[in-house]
């Protein structure tokens, strides 16, 4: 049978599940909801001033007298629509601007045809090939082939290859080299060009490019000496909700000759359909001479686009014409090429960050108009009841999106049943069966154990209910204990019931007695209505298609082209999983053994608060505390951030003691009802090992000054007169523990000290007692921090701090290690047992520690 864990640990958090299960009470710090507002109403002004510039470019160009280009470059390439140079249409980065072809996602390629009718002037006519591709490490490969063939000069040819780099969206260097074939009267030219983009916020970025930057030197080949050309420009996004759908830039190019020239282009972003771009340029301001205005559609669909534009003023004859197409890595949000059903296989236990990172692919799901559905497989997860009510939430939240989810189950536990039971469509491998067999806590206990081995546990703590000592030291749970365990497992499994008879339409009663009945095969499962039918996994497409419609199967998506530049406004996750210890992140892979370190934790927060691309930060909350000082610096930290931006915590299956004592720091603090919190207590405790190291024949031969020299000694008890200072320091932590509280929650100190001592709570008992605020899991919290920080719906999001990727793959999204899952899964009690007692060997000496004991809740 396989068992769901949760640990008791410090302080409860609201949880998710039916959203009219409790209400949701506002914080009096919360942001007001912006109404919504109608995507193209917001444009509407924007669209007007475009055609205000459009008109201005036809009446300019057609005043102005034709001349011979001033700024005229043998090295410069095909004519080219408008084109921002912070932010190139598909691949044209390598003429224009080496620098942007690190911003992009994957490849590009792109194909260009100029033209112009007989008679013109214009020599920059002809056929273009253009690809980026992206480059480990975040460099970028480009290179380009044209054609030229203008009417009034030999035809000639240029090839060209760049390399840029880019380890932020928000800035990237790069360099180009250019040679052009010798023809006739244009001799060849090898020129080097530079640039430089800066893009610091979503709303406003610089480039600077130095084209022929050895051309003063006459290192240019035949051509001699060429003026080297600086082409600077400032964009601006002036309507930001999220996505960017206007862009003004203005240029300035200066050459060595002193010749000044200026540029001004208006890019407006058509929903659903493209870009609409308008440029004008004079190359000389003397005069304001050589002045041509462009105005072009350029349609997206998909990852493809194709367009064109028409050139208009001095060196045309008439209008000239431009065609292109564009093919890139990351498609447009645009209307997608074909729907798709996202394939999420989730195999082998659902830790901390394996946990968030599937709520995190569903997320993604809801937020991608390519997705029709998603296609979800739970196997072995280990998923318990908390878990599973962020699962139902995230489904509920697709659903509610218009995008269904079909769940496929082969030998189900409750908790992933439970996960399912909301689901458009659930169905069961005809050789599988549910195990819907209820829940149960079990506690572990060490005391035996520890006493054949010659350790002695030794511990002072506040509160009676504070239990976790009670693991090393007694050999079943005490009265206190087992009341609080009793009364959460009523609490957690009323709403489990409740909320399997509002899916299947039946009564609690019923739903009681299929619990107690327990195992049911495939076929009794679709003959009690269960499930909606038996299937085979791998020959699914059929029942998929009937489900959810018509639609290409994907297990990964690719990734879109970014709308913002910085990589947009977004919300910071912040997850502290595991115990908290102080000083850095610990990771032991092989052992499944990990550590929340308070430096590492407070960097990552301090960083999300200077980051002015962050707007809120979610702090994931999923551990069963540990250090007291180390909570302590976290809880601080938190209040300060708060200051600054939107906090909001979400507690995951288990947030207790000095986890909770965190998450009352923030803003808002969500719990799913089935969620582990409280603990609110602090214990100190040691191992004395004076009777082990006897026993294998190891002498101690001490030497100390001062009388409590050796009280924190792992091979000696503590004397009575130790005990009670340590009694009195507990004390002192525990007060601070019940303020932090109180002033975090904004509640008195009686009030918390009511479900203080220890107690552990359910998400349903800590928004009674006004310890969280809202019910609600990973998604509902989300969305709260989008909220208040007023982004869109979907704005993007992202994980610190990273765990390593080793053989647990800790980094989102997270994969099981098979070899790990083995030795966490074959020995738990064993590994339990030592993920519990690592503290006490691992801590400070003298740290105070806020931690639970585990306990394992399982279906």
């Amino acid at each position: 049978m396989s068992m769901m864990r949760a640990r008791q640990f410090f302080f409860s958090s609201p949880s998710g599940g039916n959203p009219d299960l409790r209400p949701q009470r506002p914080h009096p710090s919360e942001s007001a909801r912006l109404p919504a507002q109608n995507v193209f109403a917001r444009l509407r002004y924007s669209g007007l001033i475009t055609l205000a510039l459009f008109l201005g470019v036809l009446g300019f160009t057609a005043g102005a007298a034709p001349v011979s280009a001033q700024i005229d470059r043998p090295s410069a390439s095909l004519m080219t629509p408008a084109t921002s140079r912070i932010d190139p249409e598909g691949a044209l980065s390598v003429p224009l601007s080496p620098a942007a072809a690190a911003f992009v996602r994957s490849y590009a390629f792109t194909y260009l045809y100029t033209g112009a009718p007989s008679g013109t002037s214009m020599d920059r006519l002809g056929h273009g090939v253009y690809g980026v591709a992206k480059l480990p490490f975040g460099f970028a490969l480009g290179a380009s082939l044209e054609r030229q063939r203008p009417l009034m000069f030999d035809h000639h040819s240029r090839y060209a290859f760049s390399l840029s780099h880019s380890i932020d969206p928000r800035f990237a260097m790069g360099m180009a080299v250019r040679r052009t074939s010798d023809a006739g009267v244009r001799p060849g030219v090898t020129s080097v060009d530079l640039g430089l983009i800066v893009r610091p916020i979503p709303l406003f970025g610089i480039a600077l490019n130095i084209h022929d930057f050895f051309g003063r030197a006459a290192l240019t080949g035949g051509a001699g000496i060429v003026e080297t050309t600086f082409d600077g420009a400032i964009s601006l996004r002036p309507i930001h909700r999220g996505r960017d759908y206007w862009t003004l830039e203005a240029g300035l190019i200066v050459n060595t000759a002193g010749i000044v020239g200026v540029r001004g282009l208006s890019l407006f972003e058509i929903p659903y359909v493209g870009q609409l771009n308008l440029g004008i340029e004079s190359l000389d301001l003397g005069g304001f001479r050589d002045v041509r205005g462009s105005v072009g559609l350029i349609a997206r669909i998909g990852t493809l686009s194709v367009g064109g534009s028409a050139h208009l003023g001095d060196g045309y004859d008439g209008a000239g014409h431009l065609i292109l197409a564009s093919l890139v890595g990351g498609p447009a949000r645009t209307f997608p090429l074909g729907k798709k059903i996202l394939d999420i296989h989730q195999d082998g236990s659902l830790d901390a960050r394996a946990l968030v990172s599937l709520l995190s692919s569903l997320e993604l799901a809801r937020m991608d108009d390519r997705v029709r559905g998603v296609f979800l497989r739970l196997r072995d997860t280990r998923l318990g009841v908390a878990g599973a009510e962020e699962i139902r939430e995230a489904i509920e939240r697709l659903e509610a999106a218009g995008k269904s989810v079909v769940c496929h189950l082969s030998a189900a536990s409750l908790g992933e049943y439970y996960a399912c039971a909301s689901a458009k469509g659930r169905f069961v491998d005809p050789a599988g069966h549910l195990r819907l067999l209820g829940l149960s806590l079990e506690s572990i206990h060490l005391a035996r154990a520890l006493e054949k081995l010659g350790v002695r546990a030794e511990f002072i703590r506040r509160g009676p209910y504070k239990s976790a000592p009670e693991m090393f030291t007694d050999e079943r749970m005490s009265a206190s204990s087992r009341e609080e365990r009793e009364r959460y497992l009523d609490e957690v499994f009323a709403h489990l019931r409740g909320g399997l008879a509002e899916d299947l339409e039946r009564s609690e009663s019923e739903i009681a007695r299929i619990i107690n009945e327990g195992l049911f095969s495939a076929r009794d499962a679709a003959a009690m209505g269960l499930v909606d039918g038996e299937g085979d996994e791998y020959a699914f497409s059929s029942t998929l298609r009937r489900t959810l419609g018509r639609g290409r199967v994907v297990s990964k998506l690719e990734p879109r082209r970014p709308d913002e530049w910085a990589g947009g406004n977004r919300v910071a996750i912040i997850v502290i999983d595991d115990i908290l210890v102080d000083g850095k992140n610990v990771d032991l892979p092989i052992l499944n053994i990990r550590r929340s370190g308070a430096q590492t934790v407070i960097r990552a927060l301090d960083r999300a608060v200077r980051d002015p691309r962050v707007r809120a930060i979610v702090l994931r909350i999923d551990s069963p505390g540990g250090s007291a000082i180390g909570s302590d610096q976290i809880w601080r930290a938190v209040m300060r951030a708060r200051t600054k931006k939107p906090v909001v915590a979400s507690l995951g299956p288990v947030a207790t003691s000095g986890a909770y004592y965190i998450a009352s720091a923030a803003d808002v603090v969500f719990a799913t009802p089935s969620a582990l919190t409280g603990s609110i207590g602090v214990f100190f405790g040691k191992a004395d090992g004076e009777a082990l190291a006897e026993k294998i024949g190891v002498d101690i031969d001490p030497l100390e000054r001062g009388e409590k020299a050796r009280a924190l000694s792992r091979f000696r008890a503590l004397t009575d007169a130790e005990k009670e200072a340590l009694r009195d320091k507990v004390d002192q932590a525990y007060a601070l523990f019940i303020r932090r509280v109180a002033e975090g929650r904004q509640l008195e100190q009686s009030e918390v000290e009511v479900v203080a001592e220890g107690r552990i709570l359910s998400g349903i008992r800590a928004f009674d007692h006004r310890l969280v605020d809202e019910l609600g899991g990973f998604s509902k919290a989300l969305a709260r921090a989008r909220q208040m920080a007023r982004l869109r719906d979907d704005s993007p999001y992202t994980f610190a701090p990273r765990r390593p990727q080793t053989l647990l793959d800790y980094v989102l999204p997270g994969r099981d290690d098979a070899a790990t899952r083995s030795l966490a899964e074959l020995f738990p009690l064993a590994h339990h047992s030592v993920r519990l007692f690592l503290p006490l060997m691992m801590s400070r000496d003298g740290a105070l520690l806020a931690l639970p004991e585990e306990t394992y809740l399982g279906p």
